[in-house]
């Protein structure tokens, strides 16, 4: 165990758990990120998957809510999914 190990349980607990040596990936959250949106509701998968699209494409941090809400009605979800979200 390193020095940096012992003086941050963090960073002891990130080294032993990280994937790969994605240690800084662990510590931001990532796997847990990544498990809440593979589970996600549809409603929400397609609210995050038009938000990392945006990004993707250049749009700013700061999405309107008017595009975000447009997402729903571009088809993504079936009418049933609606219904039950």
């Amino acid at each position: 165990m390193s020095q940096l190990d012992r003086a941050d349980a963090r960073i002891a607990l990130a080294a032993r758990s990280a994937r790969d040596g994605e240690v800084i990936q662990f510590l931001a959250g990532a796997p847990e990120l990544l498990a809440r949106y593979r589970n996600a509701p549809p409603a929400a998968a397609t609210l995050i998957d038009a938000a990392m699209d945006a990004r993707r494409l250049g749009m700013g941090a700061g999405l309107p809510q008017a595009f975000l809400e447009a997402a729903d009605d571009l088809g993504h979800l079936t009418r049933i999914e609606r219904v039950y979200e």
